[in-house]
């Protein structure tokens, strides 16, 4: 058992090296070559080397899979190569695959292609400006089948994605989608109904673009007639150079083989017949050939100046924050008050408010949240006499004087960090190094970390389609008040749904750092109205600082305490839970906030909430 463990474990080792040996090794031939016969008419008069060309262009992303065989071509250099798994990729590159062939491409930009059999993808311009947080591709699409991956991280501001085709340019707002180039008057192979498909009177040679919805949408502007449809989940649209059809429910049968030609294996679903039938390659010479390739790359060159940007619109950042005000009466600190959001907020408006948990005519409001800022700013504090122990303050409307950023000039200050993101969401905390004076004294700042977390809600419609049971689980944060600087915590959370109930069930959240922590347990509440917000309550909620203080028993908020926890379904198909949460004892200094994220686990079919979670985890698996 030990051998085969060490011959494991060097297997493991060495495996880094052979993936960078396959990207820098540019010499040796790796038996990936191809007939000149099977190759596209545009590439039989070219060398087609055996081994790994680098470019001297910028490299993009690598290939995460090849089977078969598959082409790459420098513009740059306007050299050719077998390519194979874990190449670099680089700007500008012309991707082939041959018959029988499969390829993943995975970019910088953490976006996916996975290329069909005789297929040709051209990648354009594809730029990661992490400085300025944005990203943005395009590419061209000139012949056969690809399905495209646009992941949606809340790290960039700004998102731009366009595909052109000889008959389409298409701005990218969704996740997934497939585009198939071919002839004009071929159809799809094996459907039962292909009655959607829009198949004008054209003359040889032309071409027509089919898009299929996988996960949200696509904006195609036709080059033919101008017009611009938008292509959702479950719908396609056939557009060629005279023009859009009609948006149509996609058969199931055209979507499954599509799936099968781009993403599954060699001999998989959609084999040699459906992708022939769909390219028009044909055999070794092709109908299509060289002058399909050549006319399609010239039309698309046409189209460079129409592209789409799509910045994340309003209302794709809601999402809520907690915070701690700290007081300064000039010698010590103080808590002044605990402030969450019990309702979502967008944040692509550009200011978000939070109310205290103690009075809630007292609350503290951030402006510069929209995708288009860079910082975040605390424009107004209102605290109220005897809610936690300040005095009443105002401080109107303070602009972008009080930056809750990155405070460069302060060493020791916690610094502006988003702590994690998925395609859907990004999760992070603020926190201030210059106090707001008050007239005689004292001051106000947010010391501590002001945690926030938005993204994505999943609608009321998709909400409405869910049925059954469900279980979430992943990381929390919080910081408890603790003089100047509060003690960060980190933890757990887990919960379950019951769509059947519209119930948020089984809540568990416990974070803890030092001798601090806070915990909410058994708890559980419902969904507001027909959306996928919830609020929680009930349970047993607590503080330990380092002596533990009860806030919620059994569901009963203890004297002199104070508590909220409110969250949100996120992303199209409620693949995440989130949502921010405060308590506070009621005494000096001991409070506490934080944010909570869960991924949706396998649909649930055995519960038993007394199980520790990862036994229960165990039994879901």
């Amino acid at each position: 058992m030990k051998k085969y463990f060490f011959i494991s474990l060097i297997a493991v080792l060495l495996l880094p090296g052979w993936v960078v040996l396959s990207v820098a090794d540019t010499g040796s031939p790796r038996g990936k070559s191809a007939a000149a016969s099977l190759l596209p008419d545009e590439l039989k008069s070219m060398k087609v080397d055996d081994y790994f060309v680098e470019s001297k262009t910028t490299p993009v992303g690598s290939i995460q899979n090849a089977t078969g065989h598959v082409v790459v071509v420098h513009k740059d250099t306007n050299r050719a190569y077998f390519a194979t798994t874990g190449d670099a990729v680089y700007q500008q590159d012309v991707f082939y695959t041959l018959k029988d062939s499969r390829c993943r491409i995975k970019f910088s930009t953490e976006d996916i292609i996975t290329m069909g059999e005789n297929s040709k993808v051209v990648a354009d311009e594809i730029v990661d400006d992490q400085a300025s947080k944005k990203k943005s591709s395009v590419i061209s699409m000139l012949k056969g089948k690809a399905m495209f991956y646009v992941v949606r991280l809340f790290k960039y501001k700004t998102v731009s994605a366009s595909v052109k085709t000889p008959t389409a340019v298409m701005g990218v707002r969704g996740t997934k989608f497939g585009v198939e180039v071919r002839k004009a008057g071929e159809k799809v192979a094996d459907l039962s109904d292909d009655s959607f498909i829009y198949l004008a009177q054209n003359e040889p040679g032309n071409f027509e673009t089919v898009v299929y919805g996988f996960d949200g949408e696509v904006e195609v502007n036709s080059t033919g007639d101008g017009s611009t449809n938008t292509v959702g989940a479950g719908e396609t649209l056939v557009v060629d150079n005279l023009g859009a059809g009609d948006v149509e429910p996609t058969d199931p049968n055209a979507a499954n083989q599509f799936v099968g030609d781009t993403e599954g294996g060699i001999g998989g679903t959609g084999g040699t017949e459906g992708s022939d039938a769909g390219t028009g390659e044909g055999g070794e010479t092709g109908e299509t050939g060289d002058t399909a390739d050549t006319a399609s790359e010239n039309i698309a060159q046409t189209l460079t100046t129409q592209t789409i940007e799509t910045q994340i619109v309003s209302g794709t950042r809601v999402g809520y924050f907690s915070a701690l005000l700290t007081r300064f009466d000039g010698t010590n600190t103080y808590l002044a008050d605990i402030y969450t959001n019990s309702s979502r907020s967008d944040f692509n408006s550009g200011s978000v408010s939070g109310n205290s948990i103690v009075n809630s005519a007292g609350f503290i409001t951030a402006v510069g949240t929209g995708s288009d800022e860079s910082t975040p700013y605390l424009t107004q504090i209102k605290t109220v006499a005897g809610a936690v122990g300040g005095a009443t303050f105002d401080s109107g409307d303070l602009g972008t004087t009080f930056a809750m950023d990155n405070p460069t000039d302060t060493p020791g200050w916690p610094t502006d960090d988003r702590l994690g993101q998925n395609s859907y969401m990004e999760w992070g905390f603020w926190a201030m190094s210059r106090w707001v004076p008050s007239i005689p004294s004292p001051s106000y700042a947010v010391t501590d970390r002001a945690y926030y977390i938005d993204g994505l809600v999943t609608s009321d419609a998709a909400v409405a389609g869910m049925a059954g049971a469900y279980t979430y689980a992943g990381p929390a944060w919080g910081t408890y008040f603790n003089g100047f600087r509060g003690t960060d915590m980190v933890g757990t959370f887990t919960s379950e749904i019951n769509m059947t109930a519209n119930r948020v069930t089984d809540f568990d959240m416990s974070v803890s750092g030092g001798s601090y922590s806070a915990s909410i347990n058994n708890a559980s509440g419902d969904f507001i109205g027909s959306s996928g917000e919830f609020k929680i309550m009930g349970g047993n909620w607590s503080l330990n600082n380092p002596t533990s203080m009860p806030i919620m028993v059994n569901g009963a908020i203890q004297s002199g305490a104070s508590a909220s926890c409110t969250g949100s379904l996120f992303g199209p198909n409620a693949e995440h839970m989130g949502g921010a949460w405060a308590m506070d004892k009621g005494s000096a200094n001991n409070a506490a906030v934080g944010i909570f994220i869960g991924d949706k686990a396998a649909h649930r079919l055995l519960r038993h909430h007394r199980l520790p979670f990862l036994i229960r985890q165990i039994i879901l698996l």
